[in-house]
């Protein structure tokens, strides 16, 4: 085991954290793991797939953001009622990220294709004239 059971403070760079709500760092840990997980399998499945259908993802992201920050509410014993309301800010900046890195991925890709296309035409002096409105 990486974590000793029944350690309830962690000393790291500086600072220590001591779990109130868990009953120990090891369960923390598991639970955080738990949400973690899914939450960069999710992101990852939205950048690398092209269909439409990705933008559904989006509300799985938001529940595993949400979860994340209840926990780390609930260690600190400061969880709020509408935290939700607190957390959406952070969610829709995260999804909007998101979206900008898919379209810029994207975007690239079709690049790519099009200077392979002209390779295979014979027409390579156009790449140039791409690179250079690429930089621009």
């Amino acid at each position: 085991m990486l974590i000793p059971e029944g350690m309830t403070e962690v000393h790291f760079f500086g600072f220590t954290y001591t779990s109130h709500y868990f009953e120990s760092i090891q369960t923390l840990v598991w639970t955080v793991i738990g949400k973690l997980v899914p939450f960069i399998s999710f992101t990852l499945l939205f950048i690398k797939i092209k269909q439409v259908w990705t933008f559904v993802l989006f509300v799985p992201l938001g529940m595993y953001i949400t979860q994340m920050i209840k926990l780390l509410n609930y260690d600190s014993l400061a969880a709020d009622t509408i935290e939700f309301y607190f957390i959406l800010p952070f969610i829709l900046l995260y999804c909007f990220f998101l979206y900008k890195y898919k379209s810029y991925l994207n975007r690239k890709r079709v690049i790519e294709k099009y200077k392979e296309d002209l390779v295979k035409t014979g027409l390579e002096s156009l790449t140039n004239k791409i690179d250079k409105e690429d930089e621009a």
